[in-house]
């Protein structure tokens, strides 16, 4: 009995010993590889997790293309997506390709000073025992643990698990950069719950750093979302991403399409019709799908990229946009027929599509209902179409009134178009509203002497006489070289009545152009009208001698 009770105790006594040295199996050296296959770093870490999840430092994966993780037997597997990171923490999560490897539980508590603990490190010695270690200090970092432990501060001990009396793991050990730190230091195991993937993290310095393939969030939207929101320009990693949400959502359509519109920015359009055609197979969302494959299709066809396919027009655009609206009556999708028409000339029929889009978004929305926008691409086809300028004009109307006030530079151009377009109908004083709305939206100082030059125009023809002569000299002032604004403005002052000022601001223009026949008929009506019929006669001769024919009518008025 005796004899009995010895070998039990020696049992329970040697439990903990071999379950320390068991857990050295959960630490993994870890060699990381530019993109030339060249080795960046090594270091080491531990499993967290039978899936294969385990945690190192941050700085041995920043920057790399790819990882080798091999465990204390020498069996090789890679690391297949980053979980998470943080070079604040300089801790990075990731998961491998191993198979059930032997891994440590985090310890969910915090530990304090004078904690004994083990350190595991990693060995492919079958003799080898853990490291005793003690908590000498605990302190706090960003709501965890952070540790001064007694083992020594040496690289092979960096990114090691450090566990307590059962088994669990309760740190992970940091170097100790403090000025001749002997000690190394630790920090707390939970905050690895920190390190997770977001639909934001593709803007996260952190993991843009690690040239390697991330895990999508764990939600199906927010893994869509970050689809959306990542750079497919870094095709590599965009295309393992494409992968991995078709693989976890094979029924939602959009993960097929996100990766249509992928293969078709770097011209596979084979691959790009494959998605799509998958997509539809779906059986949800069919309409969206074959809007958006429209979209694309119209994209292509008017960029006309080398190689792209030969059964990707226009016309083909259009009757995906027409299947989608058949399958979906959506102004959104009447719009996109709109555009389709346009780019094909077809403007009556795209004047037709935008304003059916215009009337179902005032009709079903809840909110504004259609945009300056919306309305501005119906006035624009039903212009280039021959249709009734009033009504034309109605369009920019509804256009202008959309967009809320005080205006933006975004919706100013609404009132610069709606502006031209008046003056022609001759309502030149509402140009000159609507010209005025639009410099005080951009600003005075952004005008051009273009802007000045077409408000002057609207501006003389509404007998706005003082604010014209101010324009044509701004006009002047910002291109001193275009004599047209010097001929308007001696023009400006012989309708405003100032015929002396006409006079001579003519001649000035003479010394520049000296066989204008402009400048001579502009000072020949001033002398006309001034009474000065010799003066008058000899001006307009020199006109029509020039070639001005319209001068000969005041020749004889003023004979």
């Amino acid at each position: 009995m005796k004899r009995l009770s010895i070998i039990l105790l020696l049992t329970l006594t040697l439990l903990p010993l071999r379950a320390a040295d068991d857990a050295l199996r959960a630490v993994i050296n870890i060699i990381t590889y530019r993109a030339d296959g060249s080795i960046l770093g090594s270091g080491y870490g531990f499993y967290i997790a039978e899936d294969g999840t385990a945690v190192a430092p941050y700085a041995l994966f920043n920057g790399a293309h790819r990882a080798d993780v091999i465990d204390n037997k020498g069996k090789k597997s890679q690391v297949h997506r980053i979980l998470g990171a943080s070079s604040t923490l300089d801790i990075v999560k990731f998961n491998t390709t191993a198979h059930k490897p032997h891994f440590l539980t985090p310890d969910t508590t915090m530990a304090t000073t004078g904690s004994a603990l083990n350190l595991l490190f990693y060995t492919n010695d079958k003799k080898a025992k853990p490291v005793a270690a003690t908590i000498t200090k605990a302190d706090t970092y960003a709501g965890y643990g952070y540790y001064t432990v007694s083992a020594p501060n040496e690289d092979r001990y960096q990114g090691c698990p450090l566990t307590n009396a059962k088994g669990k793991v309760v740190a992970i050990v940091q170097k100790n950069v403090g000025r001749d730190a002997t000690t190394a230091c630790a920090l707390d195991i939970r905050s690895v719950q920190e390190l997770r993937i977001s639909s934001l993290s593709f803007a996260v310095a952190d993991l843009k750093s690690i040239r390697m393939p991330k895990a999508l969030p764990n939600d199906e939207n927010n893994a869509l979302t970050f689809l959306y929101m990542m750079n497919p320009a870094d095709s590599a990693l965009a295309e393992i991403a494409y992968a991995d949400f078709i693989a976890a959502y094979p029924e939602n359509a959009d993960g097929y399409v996100s990766r249509a519109n992928f293969h078709a920015t770097y011209g596979r359009y084979d691959l790009c019709e494959a998605d799509y055609e998958q997509a539809l197979q779906c059986g949800s969302s069919q309409a969206e799908t074959h809007y958006a494959l429209s979209k694309t299709i119209y994209t292509h066809a008017v960029a006309k990229p080398t190689g792209f396919r030969e059964n990707w027009t226009l016309e083909r655009a259009e009757a995906e946009a027409a299947r989608a609206f058949e399958l979906q009556p959506h102004p959104l999708y009447a719009l996109q027929q709109g555009n389709c028409h346009f780019a094909l000339r077809q403007y009556d029929r795209a004047a037709e599509r935008f304003e059916k889009a215009c009337h179902m978004y005032d009709t079903l929305s809840q909110g504004n209902g259609a945009s300056p926008e919306n309305y501005f691409y119906a006035a624009r086809a039903l212009e280039l179409a021959g249709g009734d300028s009033l009504r034309v004009m109605a369009l920019l109307d509804s256009a202008v009134a959309r967009c809320a006030k005080p205006y933006t530079p975004a919706s100013a151009r609404f009132l610069l178009e709606r502006a031209q377009r008046l003056v022609v109908l001759g309502e030149y004083r509402k140009a000159v509203f609507d010209y005025n709305d639009y410099e005080r939206t951009i600003g005075a100082d952004k005008m051009g002497d273009r802007f000045f030059y077409l408000r002057e125009q609207a501006e003389l023809e509404a007998r706005m006489y003082q604010q014209a002569l101010d324009d044509i000299r701004s006009a002047i002032t910002l291109n001193p070289s275009e004599m047209l604004y010097r001929i308007e403005e001696a023009l400006i002052l012989l309708r405003a009545g100032l015929f002396d000022e006409a006079i001579k601001a003519a001649q000035n223009t003479l010394t520049l152009l000296p066989e204008n026949p402009d400048c001579y008929k502009i000072i020949g009506i001033a002398h006309g009208e001034l009474g000065h019929k010799a003066q008058a006669a000899e001006a307009l001769n020199k006109a029509i001698e020039l070639g001005d024919e319209t001068a000969q009518p005041f020749l004889q008025k003023y004979q």
